[in-house]
């Protein structure tokens, strides 16, 4: 099994631009395309993230896993399997949205933090036990969330 650190490295190919915000010669470009496909998905893709993002998320997704050797109690015993490697890149994808939304033009692990409950939850598969005693994979994601360090 990848390590957080090995699977940020494998995200950091797949889902980073290092492109920055065009100068002033590129805004015309940039209106044009911002017409053609919305001005969001094209500012979207001008986000970078900052150090530990991508090792945060994938940090927290090896915690939703029952497989992962240091894996919490309550995913041991209330989860049946955890987010895919592939939500990784959705957990990314809304945090870039975000960080846009926040006026940035960068990803902090802050607002990985924040998206990942409403990114996670429906990504869970609970175990009979939590469906019986009522546990909500809300309250599994903020455990999850609680417990692993954010830088």
């Amino acid at each position: 099994m990848k390590t957080a650190q090995e699977t940020s490295r494998v995200l950091t190919t797949k889902s980073t631009s290092k492109a920055s915000l065009p100068d002033m010669e590129g805004w015309l470009e940039f209106s044009r395309c911002a017409e053609e496909v919305g001005i969001e998905s094209v500012l979207m893709s001008f986000s970078r993230y900052e150090p530990d993002t991508l090792v945060i998320a994938a940090a927290l997704g090896q915690a939703t896993r029952n497989s992962h050797g240091g894996a919490l109690p309550i995913v041991k015993e209330m989860l049946q399997y955890g987010i895919s490697p592939r939500a990784y890149h959705h957990l990314l994808a809304m945090a870039r949205a975000a960080a846009f939304m926040g006026g940035r033009d960068f990803v902090s692990p802050a607002d990985v933090k924040y998206i990942a409950p409403d990114v996670m939850h429906h990504r869970l598969g609970r175990t009979i036990r939590a469906e019986v005693e009522g546990v909500s994979t809300d309250e599994i994601v903020a455990e999850v969330l609680r417990r692993t360090p954010i830088p």
